[in-house]
C-alpha cells in the first residue's frame, strides 16, 4: 500500500470517528462463531459508509480499510454505501450492515434508540475526545 493511500486510510479513521455494530445481540450469535476453515462459504459481512462523498470516492478511500479488516477476520466484507447517516441507521436497525462507520452524534442516537455497540474510536493526539466548533 503506497503512503498516500496510508494517510488517507490514517485521515478516513480519524474522521469516521466509530465503527458500530448494529444489534445488541450481535452478528457472532446470529451467525454461530466464525472460524477461518468456513470464510470462503461465508455470505460476505455488510459493513456500512456513510459518506457525503461520492460512491466511487467512498469505494477509493474506504476499500482498503474494509479489506484489511476482512483479512483479519478471516472472512468475507462487503462495502454498503449511503449519502446519509439516517440510510445507514436505518440499515443498522434492520441488521442489514452489522458495522459500520459512523460519527458521534448518529452513535449516541442508534444507541439510545436500538443500542448499538462501540467497537473502536480512533486516537487523535493521544486521547479519543475531541472538540468541535459551531460555526454559525
Amino acid at each position: 500500500m503506497n503512503t498516500i493511500r496510508k494517510k488517507w486510510i490514517l485521515i478516513i479513521l480519524v474522521l469516521c470517528f466509530f465503527i458500530v455494530i448494529g444489534q445488541r445481540s450481535g452478528y457472532a450469535e446470529k451467525q454461530g462463531h466464525i472460524t477461518p476453515n468456513k470464510a470462503s462459504h461465508q455470505a460476505p459481512l455488510k459493513i456500512g459508509v456513510a459518506s457525503m462523498i461520492t460512491p466511487v470516492d467512498a469505494v477509493k478511500y474506504y476499500q482498503d480499510v474494509i479489506d484489511y479488516i476482512g483479512e483479519q477476520i478471516k472472512q468475507p466484507v462487503q462495502m454498503v454505501h449511503r449519502r446519509t447517516y439516517d440510510e445507514m441507521d436505518s440499515l443498522l436497525e434492520k441488521g442489514e450492515v452489522k458495522l459500520a462507520f459512523i460519527c458521534s452524534a448518529p452513535y449516541v442516537k442508534n444507541r439510545e434508540q436500538f443500542g448499538v455497540e462501540l467497537i473502536v474510536a480512533p486516537l487523535v493526539s493521544g486521547s479519543t475526545k475531541y472538540h468541535s466548533y459551531i460555526i454559525a
